[in-house]
């Protein structure tokens, strides 16, 4: 910094990119901030109908239930395996569960403040790192909920880590992270494209189309493939002695492969879309820049292409299914890393040459200008989501209990709720299914355990909401979700149940044999 000829202040490129780097506590400070106040903000709201189910199996597991045998979902074990461990420690269950949700998003922040002081500097790492913790807390993405998504992002930010280090033996621990994040979640064998995308896109560069290339990653793909395979097949002996391994096989890789599909909200992907809009644009803008560096015969970094097919190969199922909500969490390192490389970029090359040689800008002042800049926006996003997602929530569960207390009136007894809806949530603690079905029919092995279920236990009473029957007061088979699996159980409902009544938004059927 040097005085200008009337005496002003005279801001010096060197001395503000040194400045920056000492807002370092700032950064820490926030991160933290949005890390431990984000779990207590959702802490009491209602489950969400995965982290129930979860919660559920986890408990029946304790209690010497067997899974994917006597209660069945479509995740691989690991979840379940927390679920059962939280079901044994004291209090209530849904709330360590959502303590230990906020304790993974904020290790996963600190592992993507490091990926970005490896891609780029610590700036770019910590810019990141606060963009990425906004996200995982903005009420339409499911983040704060005990879902599987929070620990794959771990595992997959650990595996990105140990392959950029390219030291001995951090392959064979990407290789373990990735297959740990397998067994919460089957998105993250998308991981494997990613790793193989990059590869093919370094062909690119003729110094890489050599044998030496070729060595050098074969025995790179070996020393991931190996433990992730060695992972996989241990789970696969353990399932095998505990009797559940064909119910594995049936449930966690068949069915997601073969009959899980979901409507496409279209409303839901336009809310995700301006929930998280200025890191979604700056990512791809920063995805723009590199693709016309590349272009013009600019060289650019391959780590930093191995972050765009992250992003895209990783965020293709949230983009493309459902609501585009939690989904979408496997994306958000990658988004947050690309959105902070553009945005550390355009302030150091752009703004600050605005006021470099400016005789009346304070240093301090123009550093401070982009923290208060990522700090409003991400407190716009969370205050707007924020009020969004608590006035949402106030009113499902306003909802909720109004049906309840209609239908309590109608039902005297134990009743199946068909389908299982997003919108019927329960909590449990110490609870025992009334039925050894847990969540919806996923396949028609699944919905004859329903009926025989339902035949079993001769349930006295199934509710359907109003919105699911036909205008002849049949039960229809292709709304919701999975509508060719549900026609066998409701021609059992209808060939045994009549409807008696409708109260708060359900129609009941009660059993005439």
């Amino acid at each position: 910094m040097s005085t200008g000829r009337d005496g002003g202040v005279v801001v010096d490129r060197t001395e503000l990119l040194d400045d920056l780097e000492t807002t370092t506590q700032f950064w820490y400070a926030a991160i933290l901030a949005v890390g431990l106040f984000g779990p207590f903000v959702y802490l009491t709201r209602p489950m969400h109908v995965d982290e129930s189910t979860f919660l559920v199996l986890g408990e029946a597991i304790l209690n010497g239930a067997t899974p994917y045998v006597d209660l069945v979902d479509h995740k691989p074990p690991g979840v379940f395996a927390v679920g059962a461990l939280l079901a044994w420690l004291p209090g209530e269950s849904y709330v360590a569960a959502r303590l230990l949700v906020g304790a993974l998003h904020l290790v996963s922040a600190v592992l993507v403040v490091a990926l970005g002081t490896r891609l780029r500097d610590r700036l770019t790492g910590l810019v990141a790192g606060l963009l990425f913790l906004v996200g995982v807390y903005l009420p339409h993405f499911d983040g704060y909920y005990f879902m599987t998504e929070p620990f794959c992002l771990v595992a997959l930010l650990v595996a990105a880590l140990a392959l950029f280090s390219e030291r001995q033996g951090t392959d064979a621990l990407a290789g373990v992270a990735l297959a740990v994040g397998v067994l919460f979640n089957q998105t993250v064998f998308l991981a494997g494209l990613v790793v193989v995308a990059a590869t093919l896109f370094a062909l690119r560069r003729p110094e890489n189309r050599t044998r030496e290339f070729a060595t050098t990653t074969t025995w790179r793909y070996l020393s991931i493939g190996v433990p992730f395979v060695t992972v996989l097949a241990l789970t696969l002996a353990l399932a095998a002695v505990g009797g559940f391994l064909d119910g594995l096989l049936s449930y966690a890789v068949f069915v997601p492969l073969t009959d899980y599909s979901t409507p496409f909200d279209l409303g839901g992907h336009l809310l995700a879309g301006a929930s998280y809009l200025p890191v979604w644009t700056f990512a791809a803008a920063t995805v723009a820049v590199l693709a016309g560096r590349e272009l013009t015969g600019t060289r650019v970094d391959d780590r930093l292409w191995f972050v765009v097919f992250w992003l895209v190969i990783l965020g293709y199922p949230g983009a493309v299914g459902f609501s585009g909500d939690h989904k979408l969490l496997f994306a958000f390192p990658a988004a947050a890393l690309l959105a902070a490389v553009g945005t550390v970029w355009v302030y150091e090359h752009v703004v600050i040459d605005v006021f470099v040689d400016d005789e009346t800008v304070d240093s301090w002042a123009v550093v401070g200008m982009l923290a208060a800049c990522v700090v409003f926006v991400c407190g716009i996003a969370l205050a707007a989501n924020g009020v969004y997602g608590v006035t949402m929530a106030d009113e499902h569960v306003g909802q909720q209990e109004a049906s309840a207390a209609a239908l309590s009136e109608h039902v005297d007894g134990e009743a199946y709720m068909l389908p299982f809806n997003n919108d019927v949530v329960y909590f449990s603690d110490t609870i025992e299914p009334a039925s050894t079905f847990v969540g919806l029919p996923y396949s028609e092995a699944l919905a004859d355990r329903v009926t025989s279920d339902l035949a079993a236990q001769a349930t006295p009473y199934v509710v359907v909401p109003e919105g699911h029957l036909n205008d002849d007061g049949t039960i229809a088979a292709d709304t919701g979700y999975f509508p060719e699996t549900k026609g066998q159980i409701n021609a059992y409902v209808e060939a045994h149940y009549e409807q008696t009544v409708t109260a708060g938004g359900y129609v009941v059927f009660e059993r005439t044999d």
